[in-house]
């Protein structure tokens, strides 16, 4: 064990491996177990008020593709567990931050090309630009539908994700394909039938992409 946390994540250099500690603290750490380096600490964000702070969810940690940048989804939240607020922080190594409107409890992907954060969420399947400049809805759902776990294609034209729905007596799961500029969606395959898992199955059936 070379630290302790959650959420791992190799750099794409394979020099580094973000984690979380506690939920509250973003760190890194070298994979000999050296040169471990707190990136970011929620209690020094707060609210207007100081009584909520930063929370960092597991949807996961994702790498900038040139390895310099980490994002990671924002809760904030008081003490009591009271919600203040979401969004999304970018840090890079130096642990210099800014936040990013966007909502991403139930997956995050960063582009191969580094322009754009893939965000899904209960509201469906956001694109938001890394320069702040547009966020847009290229998915909507409402329950009984969900969606979770994006990812985006080698060459950053497409999205895949699970979709899935709750019927009155059936749970039926696919995994679809969306264009990046919400032009257009498919469905890939289906993954399962009725009663076959829990609705809510986690990362297990993430999509992959080929490389190249």
């Amino acid at each position: 064990m070379i630290a302790r946390g959650n959420s791992p994540r190799w750099s794409p250099d394979g020099k580094w491996i973000a984690f979380l500690h506690n939920r509250s603290q973003l760190m890194v750490i070298a994979p000999d177990g050296t040169r471990e380096r707190l990136l970011l600490d929620g209690t020094h964000f707060t609210d207007v008020n100081g009584v909520a702070s930063e929370y960092y969810a597991e949807t996961p940690v994702v790498w900038s593709p040139d390895g310099t940048k980490i994002a990671v989804f924002v809760q904030l939240l008081e003490s009591d567990g009271t919600a203040q607020g979401d969004y999304i922080r970018v840090v890079d190594l130096a642990g210099a931050s800014r936040k990013l409107p966007g909502f991403a409890e139930l997956g995050l992907d960063w582009s191969p090309d580094g322009r754009a954060l893939a965000a899904a969420s209960e509201l469906g399947l956001e694109v938001i630009s890394i320069n702040g400049s547009s966020r847009r809805t290229i998915v909507r759902v409402a329950w009984p539908v969900e969606l979770h776990s994006p990812e985006w294609s080698p060459d950053s034209r497409s999205i895949s994700y699970i979709h899935c729905h709750q019927g009155d007596e059936a749970i039926t799961c696919e995994l679809d394909v969306a264009a990046a500029d919400g032009s257009s969606r498919r469905r890939i395959v289906r993954l399962s039938g009725p009663g076959e898992f829990p609705f809510d199955f986690g990362p297990d059936f993430a999509p992959r992409w080929r490389p190249g």
